[in-house]
């Protein structure tokens, strides 16, 4: 995905030189899952992110210097779970970026390292202990099933009502569906312990939902470089990626990416 808002999606087993799963996009109660990146940012690169998992995803192919499997530069995260990131050429973090602003999210268990000192963080989990910002904790998530790819959170987490509550969250939902604040403050992570299911998919949110139809019928189909620039109507080139274009055929209003 480059640009635009995505809200409801899994991004899966896509690949660019940077930002494999997205690039300067908004996404929202996404999975960004599978993905991989030469150089920087396997999950998603210049990005927002609120209430995201962001797991499996890949960064550095070739031996230079690669940072940022999950996400780099990310000017706000929030509510985000950051887990089993990794790199294939044994260096860098999972989260990295000077801009980078997490809130609310876990970032545990990732290989190399969780994140870098550049990373601001407040209200979060992750090891080892963050040197500044407020609510921060080291002690292990506990999520429900890690090894078999639940990252819900157990009814023993200390991740359960340790966040802070914010302006959006009201009648917002997790990742599930369920309402964001089910207790005194709202829980680490994409997903809420104990939350009452919420009126549907995109609630909350303050943007657009991608229907059914959107998906199945779009107005134009067009091959773009991961950067976004329009290449030649051929797939051929392993890092030409296959875009589809909503109604309205424009560019970064929601693109779905196959």
């Amino acid at each position: 995905v480059y640009g635009g808002t995505v809200i409801d999606s899994i991004l899966a087993t896509n690949g660019a030189t940077y930002g494999g799963g997205a690039s300067h996009a908004d996404l929202i109660n996404c999975v960004v899952t599978g993905n991989g990146a030469i150089w920087r940012g396997g999950g998603a690169l210049f990005c927002n992110l609120r209430g995201c998992l962001v797991s499996g995803n890949v960064i550095g192919f070739y031996s230079g210097p690669a940072d940022g499997s999950g996400l780099d530069a990310c000017n706000s995260v929030e509510n985000c779970t950051i887990v089993g990131n990794r790199s294939q050429s044994g260096v860098g973090r999972a989260v990295v970026g000077t801009s980078s602003t997490l809130m609310n999210c876990i970032v545990y268990n990732n290989e190399v390292g969780n994140y870098d000192s550049s990373v601001t963080m407040s209200h979060c989990c992750t090891y080892p202990a963050v040197e500044e910002g407020e609510g921060n904790i080291t002690n292990a998530p506990q999520f429900a099933d890690a090894p078999n790819g639940d990252f819900h959170l157990s009814a023993s987490s200390p991740c359960i009502n340790a966040g802070t509550n914010q302006p959006w969250m009201s009648n917002a939902v997790d990742l599930d569906g369920n309402m964001r604040i089910a207790g005194a403050a709202v829980d680490m992570g994409a997903y809420e312990f104990g939350g009452e299911p919420g009126p549907g998919p995109g609630s909350g949110t303050g943007g657009a939902t991608l229907s059914y139809s959107d998906l199945i019928q779009p107005s134009s189909v067009r091959y773009v470089w991961a950067d976004g620039c329009l290449a030649q109507d051929s797939p051929n080139d392993p890092w030409i990626r296959k875009v589809y274009y909503g109604p309205d055929n424009q560019q970064g209003h929601f693109v779905m990416v196959f």
